[in-house]
């Protein structure tokens, strides 16, 4: 079996308002040691560019750069009330109007994932926990050809 994927455009609801698990103190924490690392780094490096370019790829780069602090509030992504308070933020490249990512081409790999982290309903179905969002990924099970050659005649695949 082949399985292909089907996909309802995504309308960034995820950007407009999303979760991280740190603070915007913990998050400048974190910047600030990966800043610290590559000063470091750069003393065993000859060639500093690509040493630079690769830092500036790492996610936490990314993510630190694009996301503005919206506050501290007790509920998830789909409104539920939560026992602790949990901090959103927004992403500075989301086109509110067009739903757009304006940095896709190097967006962090936590907006390339999202929603599908493996979390697959028996319905084969996946849908962003954001109840605004209409995106709607299916799985389609199809089936593939009978391999023939050589390799699976001489019993060496099977």
């Amino acid at each position: 079996m082949r399985e292909v994927i089907e996909i309802q455009r995504c309308k960034g609801h995820c950007c407009r308002a999303f979760t991280l698990g740190y603070t915007p103190e913990q998050l400048q924490s974190k910047f600030q040691e990966e800043i610290r690392q590559m000063r470091r780094a750069m003393k065993f490096y000859k060639d500093r560019r690509k040493l630079i370019k690769d830092y500036l790829d790492r996610d936490i780069y990314k993510v630190y750069h694009m996301v503005e602090y919206i506050g501290s509030f007790a509920f998830d992504v789909s409104g539920n009330l939560l026992r602790e308070e949990v901090q959103w933020y927004t992403c500075k490249h989301f086109n509110k109007e067009t739903g757009d990512c304006m940095n896709y081409e190097r967006r962090p790999e936590m907006c390339k994932g999202f929603p599908y982290w493996g979390h697959y309903s028996s319905d084969r179905m996946v849908s962003c926990p954001y109840r605004e969002c209409e995106m709607k990924v299916k799985i389609l099970e199809l089936e593939t050809p009978e391999i023939e050659g050589p390799a699976v005649k001489s019993g060496m695949l099977k």
